[in-house]
């Protein structure tokens, strides 16, 4: 997130995308080494580095590409100043002055996945719970911890707050008295990312869409399943929250992910059925899009809970191979948005500027191959 000009979002390709509020659009970024994490810097822009210690800038007027160093994989980045950043990530630890980039002493002693910093304080996370500070005279330190699993992600909240989390739904607490502690956040999904405004209202994402919330005292799961959506990242814009992954993007107040009964992950398509768990509050409406062969099967719109739906065996019907064989894809978006009602639906409720929250999320069935390996699990 970039204040005032949006959120910024890469790609495992090395593409840049971005987020005005209310709509998506590519930005002039060349292809290349994947892009793995972002910063504001401090001066109206973004920063992004990734692979091969690759660096991407934009400044408001356009886009800049440089190397950080010798190539390594660079995992997160964190701005000091206007025109100073640490990026941290496979053995490396590396700060800008405004110049050039450099090696910071011989390296951290462990893989670091990320780095925060806040109010001249910087501190970056990673391997086997590795925590190294940063002094006022500019030299970093590891730190004693009381976590030993990976932490993925750091969050500096002001008052000498600290939150970290990781592998196995784990987080490492730093309390204003400047106390670590390990807490439970009541999930065994690995985390890998986590924000927020304020040390009493923290978002924290990862695999299975799974999102959980900080007051300042204990964690809250909002939403968690075995959904094929991996959240990574998760920013505050001025129209709420967005968490983003592979294959989908939430916005909040969060919505639950579906959980699919059937079918399941490139299972077979039984009986034309769909169902799926679902939990917490209800979207104001449902649209299913299914797609195979060469276009789109089905479309669908439902107000409310919709949990389970049998829809006509077209080919049974008409005697006719109107629905395709093979693979098939559901694009599901399931939105809040006041004042619908089905009665008056039309197509401009698919417009998202009247959304308050939403989900979209990809759902491939209807694979032979893929059925047997997930049938053969149970």
């Amino acid at each position: 997130e970039v204040p005032g000009a949006g959120v910024f979002a890469a790609t495992e390709s090395g593409a840049v995308i971005h987020w005005n509020g209310t709509s998506w659009a590519s930005q002039p970024v060349s292809s290349g080494a994947a892009l793995r994490a972002s910063c504001s810097d401090l001066a109206g822009g973004a920063l992004f580095v990734g692979d091969e210690a690759r660096v991407v800038h934009w400044q408001g007027g356009g886009w800049t590409t440089d190397q950080a160093g010798a190539s390594a994989r660079l995992r997160g980045v964190a701005a000091l100043g206007p025109a100073s950043f640490v990026a941290v990530g496979d053995y490396a630890l590396r700060q800008f002055d405004g110049t050039d980039w450099q090696e910071v002493g011989s390296g951290p002693p462990k893989a670091l996945n990320a780095v925060a910093a806040q109010g001249g304080e910087a501190v970056a996370v990673g391997r086997f719970g590795a925590v190294m500070e940063r002094g006022s005279d500019g030299s970093w330190e590891a730190v004693d911890v009381p976590h030993f699993e990976d932490l993925n992600a750091v969050h500096l909240a002001g008052s000498g707050v600290l939150v970290a989390v990781g592998t196995k739904g784990g987080s490492l607490i730093r309390s204003s008295d400047g106390v670590f502690r390990s807490v439970a956040t009541g999930t065994l999904n690995n985390l890998y990312d986590v924000t927020g405004p304020s040390a009493t209202d923290l978002y924290a994402v990862g695999d299975s869409a799974t999102v959980a919330h900080w007051d300042g005292e204990v964690w809250t799961i909002v939403s968690e399943g075995r959904a094929e959506v991996s959240l990574r990242g998760v920013a505050r814009s001025e129209t709420g929250w967005m968490a983003l992954g592979i294959p989908g993007v939430v916005a909040g107040p969060f919505l639950w992910v579906p959980e699919f009964v059937t079918p399941l992950a490139g299972g077979p398509w039984v009986d034309q059925r769909f169902a799926w768990n679902q939990v917490g509050r209800a979207p104001s409406f449902y649209s299913l899009r299914i797609f195979g062969g060469s276009g789109e099967i089905w479309s669908v719109m439902a107000a409310g809970w919709l949990t389970d739906m049998r829809l006509p065996d077209l080919n049974a019907l008409s005697g006719q191979p109107i629905t395709p064989s093979g693979p098939k894809t559901m694009l599901l978006t399931a939105a809040d948005r006041p004042g619908f009602t089905i009665d008056a639906y039309d197509n401009s409720v698919l417009g998202i500027d009247g959304w308050k929250a939403w989900i979209f999320a990809l759902h491939d069935f209807d694979n032979a191959a893929a059925a047997e390996g997930d049938l053969g699990g149970f």
